[in-house]
């Protein structure tokens, strides 16, 4: 089934995204959907171009791959390849000129699902120039604020799944 629609929010503070942000829309965010929609999320950085703000999340990439497995690997947003820029409009991850779009992330199901994504990528951006052997081991290291997150939404026999992609992406 393709029916369904994309919702396009205005800009916000992403540290300053809780459920009160989404009120006015939350009629929206409960709207059907497809497997074909996406969650779309848009960031930039004060002080960082588009690219070096991509530049230095990209070690997260692999774990983006893993958890949103069936996005990485179709035709509308899949994984880029490690060495590869993020130029591809309907890839991943898509460098524009004033924003990063993550394209990864699937239709938003509720409020709980676009905060705990929200949280997700606010923890990215405030540990970047991580390498992707630290990633995995923030992911795996029970005391960790990383692994904390992904406890939110999986079991810790589904994150060592999780992990084990992690690796092969």
């Amino acid at each position: 089934d393709y029916s369904g629609f994309e919702f396009v929010s205005p800009v916000f503070d992403m540290f300053k995204v809780n459920a009160d942000t989404f009120a006015n829309v939350v009629d929206y965010i409960h709207a059907d959907y497809s497997r074909s929609c996406g969650g779309h999320i848009n960031i930039s950085h004060i002080t960082m171009t588009s690219r070096e703000l991509y530049q230095s999340i990209k070690s997260y990439m692999p774990l983006l791959y893993s958890l949103y497995q069936g996005r990485a690997k179709n035709t509308y947003c899949p994984a880029i390849p490690k060495h590869s820029q993020a130029n591809d409009k309907y890839g991943a991850v898509f460098i524009k000129d004033s924003r990063l779009e993550f394209r990864i992330f699937g239709a938003v199901k509720d409020i709980d699902n676009i905060l705990w994504r929200t949280e997700l990528i606010k923890y990215m951006v405030s540990n970047r120039d991580l390498s992707e052997a630290q990633v995995l081991k923030n992911m795996l290291d029970g005391r960790g604020k990383l692994h904390a997150l992904l406890r939110k939404v999986y079991s810790v026999n589904h994150i060592i799944k999780k992990a084990e992609l992690f690796y092969n992406f």
